[in-house]
């Protein structure tokens, strides 16, 4: 069962890179790099918390390297996402963990064998228990941020729990709520006002919680640790496939069909969110068939 799921998972590399080439800010004194990793069931926004997290880490001076894995389910199942950020340019995903956040027991118990000496492992104990005799004797802090809780007591709606976590997770890293605070603005821009101050008061709170209860990464506890404070507005996140597909428009690309497909889906959202602004043509086929026919008539 674990073999043939692993099949059907999609394993998308997310990269950041520089417009032009920008030296490195040896104002961050650090070790090599770190792991951040967050898992949980399908439909509870892995992607978008760790797409966040991997945001602010860019912002925050740091190249980054995303790792995704999920099954072709539309709820339930495991999903995971990691990003793996360094001063230094990153190619891959690293295998030990240093901040797992685990959203559901399932994800403790799948990945706790990661957690590198140092690490922390963020968690609702609202949601599942954990005692420290669970960790094997290892170096690591156990960090709950109880979601339910802060939720109810902030009165934001549970949709925006997401930004509770990430603002949690920047804070154990040292990164600036500010930076956070630009992030949810570019993503809720179009959402209107009230919107954008609700996601800030959700990671405001997480922030808030890891900063008054003193929760801290043994790992960076005695280190001369300071994110850089120079944000390049040169850097960007994107994916494999937003990539393939800007190399597509930029080379002429005039028609794209195909129908959704893991782990295609995602390219096809690109260009068709670029289709009125560039003029091209994009169709959703009804099945395989159907893509293969149009993509010979079109050739004609």
């Amino acid at each position: 069962m674990k073999q043939s799921l692993s099949l059907n998972k999609i394993a998308e590399p997310v990269l950041s890179e520089t417009k032009d080439h920008i030296p490195r800010n040896d104002t961050i004194n650090m070790r090599d790099s770190f792991t951040f990793k967050i898992g949980g069931a399908a439909g509870f926004g892995i992607m978008t918390t760790g797409l966040m997290f991997s945001k602010a880490a860019t912002r925050s001076g740091f190249h980054i390297f995303d790792y995704i894995e999920y099954p072709s389910l539309i709820r339930g199942g495991h999903n995971v996402m990691e990003t793996h950020f360094a001063k230094e340019r990153v190619y891959s995903q690293e295998r030990g963990v240093d901040l797992l956040v685990a959203l559901n027991r399932e994800t403790f118990d799948l990945h706790k064998h990661e957690l590198k000496d140092g690490a922390g492992v963020m968690y609702g104990p609202d949601v599942f228990e954990l005692k420290p005799e669970e960790l094997d004797g290892k170096n690591v802090s156990l960090i709950p941020v109880p979601l339910k809780k802060i939720i109810e007591e902030t009165g934001i709606l549970k949709i925006m729990e997401n930004n509770v976590t990430v603002g949690a997770a920047a804070a154990l890293f040292g990164f600036k709520l500010e930076t956070v605070y630009s992030i949810i603005e570019d993503i809720f821009s179009n959402k209107g006002e009230e919107v954008i101050h609700e996601n800030k008061k959700a990671a405001h709170a997480g922030y808030q919680h890891i900063v008054v209860n003193g929760l801290k990464l043994p790992l960076l506890e005695g280190k001369d640790y300071h994110p850089s404070e120079a944000v390049s507005k040169n850097y960007i996140v994107i994916s494999g496939n937003e990539s393939v597909g800007m190399g597509a428009l930029t080379g002429g690309l005039q028609f794209y069909v195909a129908y959704p497909m893991s782990p295609s889906s995602s390219l096809l959202h690109y260009v068709a969110a670029q289709a009125k602004k560039t003029g091209i043509v994009v169709r959703h086929a009804e099945d395989e068939i159907g893509v293969i026919n149009e993509a010979i008539g079109a050739s004609f």
